[in-house]
C-alpha cells in the first residue's frame, strides 16, 4: 500500500535491527546467510550512518523472524530491550520527564533514524493512542515490525506505571496479533491496517514520572550523526542490489521496491545529482565488471546477474560502459 501524498524517500537507519540480530546470536542461530539473501554483511549492520528503504528494512525484519523460528521474535526482542539504551528513544528522557514527555521527544527525534512514518499522540475521551504511521508498507505484512513497536512501547508504559499499571486498560493494535503472546502483562490485542501499530491507553497515565535509573543514564540531547535524507543514493542501491538480476527491473519496478512512486523516487535522486537509470546503469556496470575480472562466469552467466537476458545485448551494454567487449575486457585482464 502507497501513500501518494507522501513525497519523501521512506528510509531506516540499518543499524536498528541490531537488537534483532543480537537475539538471534544468542540462541545460536547464524544470520550471516539471511543477511547475504538481502545484500548485506555484518560490517553494513555495524555501520551508523547506512540507511536502507523501509520495505527493505520490514523484508529483512521478516526474514530474521523467520530464521528464529519463534512466532512472536519481533515482539521478544522488543521486550527485552533496554528502550533508553536504543538510538530513537535513548535521548527521550531526561531527569523527572514524564511518560507523556518521553513520548513527544521521542516524536521529535524520531526522524533522525527514519523518513518511513509518522507519530501521533492524541488525547480523546480520556484515553490517549499513540500511532505510528506508515508512508509505504511496500506490499510487506510488517508483522514482526509491529510487534517490536508495541513490546518497546508496552516496556515504556510499563516502567512508568510501575505497580500502578492496569494491562487491561491498554489496547495494542498490529497488523497481525497473533505476533504478540496472549496474555503479556494482561494487554488487549487488536488488528489493524499494515500501515503501522499504535497503542491506547488512559490519558492520565501521561502524567507520571519517567525518572528511573536507565533514564538518567541516557538522559541529555541527541547525538551528531547523518539523517535519512543524507544517505538516499546509498539507500536506493542497496535496495536494489539484490534485484539487479531481475529482467523486468526497470525505472517503475526500482520505484515499487522503494515503496514509492516514480515520481517521488526521480526526484529524490535528481535532488542528488542523478537518475534512476544512471544508477541502474552504474550498479549493472559495477557487478558485470567486477565478475568478469574476478571469476571464471560465462559472459552469458554474468549477463543474466545483471539483468540482461540476451548476452549479446548486454556486451553492447559493456562495449558502452568500457570501449570493448566482455570478451576484450578478459583478455586484456589476464594480459601480463
Amino acid at each position: 500500500m502507497l501513500n501518494p501524498s507522501h513525497f519523501h524517500l521512506p528510509l531506516v537507519r540499518l543499524n536498528l535491527v541490531s537488537p534483532l540480530l543480537d537475539q538471534l546470536q544468542r540462541r545460536g542461530v547464524n544470520a550471516g546467510p539471511v543477511l547475504a539473501e538481502h545484500s548485506l554483511t555484518a560490517a553494513d549492520i555495524d555501520n551508523p550512518e547506512l540507511f536502507v528503504t523501509a520495505p527493505s528494512m520490514y523484508r529483512l525484519v521478516e526474514a530474521l523472524a523467520e530464521a528464529s523460528g519463534d512466532a512472536h521474535f519481533g515482539f521478544r526482542v522488543g521486550e527485552q530491550l533496554d528502550p533508553f539504551s536504543w538510538s530513537p528513544l535513548k535521548s527521550a528522557v531526561e531527569d523527572s520527564l514524564s511518560l507523556g514527555g518521553t513520548l513527544l521527544r521521542f516524536m521529535e527525534n524520531a526522524p533522525l533514524d527514519e523518513s518511513s512514518v509518522s507519530y501521533t499522540l492524541t488525547v480523546s475521551g480520556g484515553r490517549v493512542t499513540f500511532r505510528e504511521r506508515r508512508f509505504t508498507d511496500g506490499g510487506i505484512l510488517p508483522r514482526h515490525n509491529d510487534g517490536f513497536t508495541v513490546a518497546y512501547l508496552v516496556t515504556i508504559i510499563h516502567r512508568a506505571m510501575s505497580h500502578d499499571w492496569d494491562g487491561a486498560r491498554v489496547i495494542a493494535h498490529v497488523c497481525d496479533p497473533a505476533v504478540i503472546p496472549r496474555g503479556n502483562k494482561g494487554i488487549k490485542v487488536a488488528q489493524q491496517d499494515s500501515m503501522g501499530a499504535s497503542i491506547s491507553f488512559p490519558s492520565t497515565w501521561l502524567l507520571h514520572s519517567m525518572s528511573t535509573d536507565s533514564a538518567r543514564e541516557a538522559s541529555g540531547s541527541a547525538s551528531t550523526k547523518a539523517s535519512p535524507e543524507t544517505s538516499i543514493v546509498l539507500a536506493f542501491r542497496q535496495a536494489i542490489r539484490s534485484h539487479l538480476h531481475e529482467f523486468d527491473l526497470d525505472t517503475s519496478r526500482a520505484a515499487e521496491i522503494c515503496g514509492v512512486t516514480k515520481r517521488t523516487l526521480s526526484r529524490k535522486l535528481q535532488a542528488k545529482g542523478t537518475t534512476i537509470l544512471k544508477e541502474l546503469e552504474s550498479m549493472r556496470e559495477e557487478k558485470a565488471t567486477a565478475a568478469l575480472r574476478e571469476t571464471d562466469r560465462s559472459i552469458r552467466a554474468v549477463a543474466n546477474m545483471v539483468g540482461y537476458e540476451n548476452p549479446v545485448v548486454f556486451s553492447r551494454a559493456f562495449k558502452r560502459w568500457h570501449g570493448m567487449t566482455p570478451s576484450q575486457y578478459r583478455i586484456e585482464q589476464d594480459a601480463p
